[in-house]
């Protein structure tokens, strides 16, 4: 949404294609731990501007090589977004063991007790604040030997008094070694542990999403004195 406005700024006639039924990515999970919501007015203004500027989103809307090349845009601007990372590690596969991505949307679905968040940074932090909220015991690992990393002293501080307050437990400079239900075995100080749980939270990053078929695939060739066109006649 940021690139397309910003192309439209500047004269372009863009165009906004969105696999999804809504626009806003990764905005849209942001928005759901406490005390975030407010964050849905980054997508509200972006799209209001969008819509002022004449610019379609198209929701929905999936791209390919046939779709591109029918368009035949000058630029396509790849913003597929990312997805959750998954490491080597026994049993991350098991249903029972859900990304953060698809957690926060349905908190109230989760039907756990207990639930271990394996990933200390900002995702892992607000989402075991999330389960805290609904009355459900979350516990954090974090391979670090401190959890949040990276984020800002002040917001820190909010979250892990929010955490503390609601009786979750972190574990720092512990490493999960596999998820086997009813149990999660980690080592940490040279030990190994085991918690019992029956659910777990993916939270340890994200990697690039490449959903887009190669340029070349479906490319236009460059027009004579093209160097010269305006921005307003092309499509981005």
């Amino acid at each position: 949404l940021e690139a397309a406005l910003d192309f439209a700024l500047r004269g372009a006639q863009v165009e906004v294609w969105e696999a999804q039924t809504h626009a806003g990515g990764l905005i849209e999970l942001a928005k759901l731990p406490p005390h975030k919501a407010v964050l849905e007015r980054l997508i509200a203004y972006r799209l209001a501007m969008l819509e002022q500027l004449g610019v379609p989103v198209r929701n929905g809307r999936h791209a390919d090589v046939e779709s591109i090349a029918a368009f035949a845009p000058r630029l396509v601007i790849l913003a597929t977004g990312s997805k959750p990372a998954m490491p080597p590690i026994d049993g991350l596969r098991d249903s029972r063991v859900m990304a953060v991505d698809d957690v926060l949307p349905k908190l109230d679905a989760i039907g756990a007790k207990r639930c271990a968040v394996l990933g200390g940074g900002l995702a892992g932090l607000e989402t075991a604040d999330a389960l805290c909220a609904r009355g459900i015991q979350a516990e954090v690992f974090e391979m670090a030997d401190t959890v949040g990393t990276g984020l800002p002293a002040t917001r820190k501080g909010f979250v892990m008094d929010r955490l503390n307050a609601g009786g979750c437990v972190i574990h720092t400079g512990a490493r999960i070694q596999h998820v086997a239900f009813p149990m999660i075995g980690y080592e940490q100080d040279g030990q190994t542990h085991a918690l019992a749980c029956t659910r777990a939270v993916l939270s340890i990053g994200h990697s690039a999403r490449d959903t887009c078929p190669p340029p070349n695939t479906y490319a236009r060739p460059a027009e004579s004195g093209s160097e010269n066109v305006s921005p307003s006649s092309e499509h981005a």
